[in-house]
C-alpha cells in the first residue's frame, strides 16, 4: 500500500499508512526499508539513516546480519 502511494507519487499518503502499520509492528525490517524508500523518494536523505539502522540492530538481535543494512549504510 506504502510502496503504490510513493511510485504514485503522493508522499503524504504513504507517510500516513507507514505510520499506521510501524505502530502496529515496530520492528519489521520490510517496514523500515520501506520508510526509508520513502525518505529517499521525497529527498529527505538526513532522516534515511534512523530506519537502516534499526534493520541493522534487528539483524544483531537475531544474530544474523542484514546483507541490505549493511550494504545501505555504506552508501548513507
Amino acid at each position: 500500500p506504502a510502496r503504490g502511494r510513493r511510485s504514485a507519487g503522493k508522499p503524504d499518503e504513504a507517510f500516513a499508512v507507514l505510520d499506521r502499520a510501524l505502530r502496529g509492528r515496530p520492528d519489521s525490517p520490510d517496514l523500515l526499508r520501506e520508510l526509508y524508500r520513502l525518505y529517499e523518494a521525497v529527498g529527505l536523505l538526513d532522516l534515511c539513516y534512523a530506519p537502516v539502522r534499526r534493520v541493522e540492530k534487528l539483524g544483531e538481535a537475531r544474530g544474523v546480519p542484514d546483507a541490505w543494512a549493511l550494504e545501505t549504510l555504506a552508501r548513507v
